[in-house]
């Protein structure tokens, strides 16, 4: 709560609690799965790098795609965090670097063990086979892996270094912890008060509202109800005074 008289003492009032943040944020561990979509797309990004390494297994490819997720990392921190501090670019670096030796190290392996355990005659169709066994590789390395260790970022960060908030918490996907503000009028201020919802029915949990006209509509009466009770609580009340202007009689 505010205190007046010390100000670097002033707890702000959380909701989630520290504590509750705390424990959702280790859900980032899972990140790959619950973020399905994305992790399908780092399966195709370490797919395509991985057909670059074979075209070319040289030391200025590895330097090229380091350099490339390092530049996409490592300027999509700045962007997100709006700043350019040593922790921001260093913490967004060894994210980079891990990808890297990760999509590298697999491709290699993959690479060699394709070659040595199947056989290539060089028929025109054996290229769409080499794409296929590949894909096949890589593709569950990017989705596992390379979605994996943008989770772990997140969770590191966030809890250690106090970044990647937005994104640590968003990337949850659980749509609960909402919270809503009511206001009530006083004589000399208002009263504010923070009204916190744990649990958010999900759209398929909302039906008609069987009270509701639509020809005679009735601002009281909701066109939607959720299929259960919402258990709104109070979480803060916040009360504002105004101190009242007295004016002084003047005697003549």
């Amino acid at each position: 709560m505010p205190d007046p008289e010390h100000p670097e003492k002033t707890t702000a009032a959380a909701y989630p609690s520290f504590s509750t943040s705390r424990w959702l944020t280790l859900r980032n561990a899972f990140f790959a799965f619950t973020n399905w979509d994305f992790s399908l797309l780092m399966g195709g990004i370490y797919f395509l790098f991985a057909l670059l390494i074979s075209l070319r297994d040289q030391p200025d490819i590895y330097a090229l795609i380091a350099a490339i997720f390092g530049a996409s990392l490592i300027g999509y921190t700045f962007k997100q965090e709006v700043s350019r501090k040593f922790k921001i670019w260093a913490s967004a670096a060894v994210h980079a670097a891990a990808h890297a030796f990760v999509l590298i190290y697999a491709a290699r392996y993959a690479i060699a063990f394709n070659n040595a355990h199947f056989a290539w005659s060089g028929e025109w169709w054996e290229i769409w086979k080499w794409f296929g066994l590949l894909a096949m590789e890589m593709v569950p390395v990017g989705f596992l892996v390379g979605s994996t260790l943008f989770g772990l970022n997140m969770l590191i960060t966030c809890l250690l270094l106090r970044m990647n908030r937005n994104d640590a918490f968003s990337s949850l996907r659980i749509g609960a912890y909402n919270n809503f503000l009511r206001f009530r009028l006083t004589e000399d201020g208002f009263d504010m008060y923070v009204v916190g919802l744990e649990s958010v029915p999900k759209r398929r949990d909302w039906i008609a509202n069987k009270k509701h006209d639509k020809n005679r509509p009735d601002p009281e009466i909701p066109v939607f109800v959720p299929t259960h009770d919402l258990k709104p609580h109070l979480v803060e009340k916040i009360s504002i005074s105004f101190a009242r202007k007295r004016a002084d009689a003047a005697v003549l």
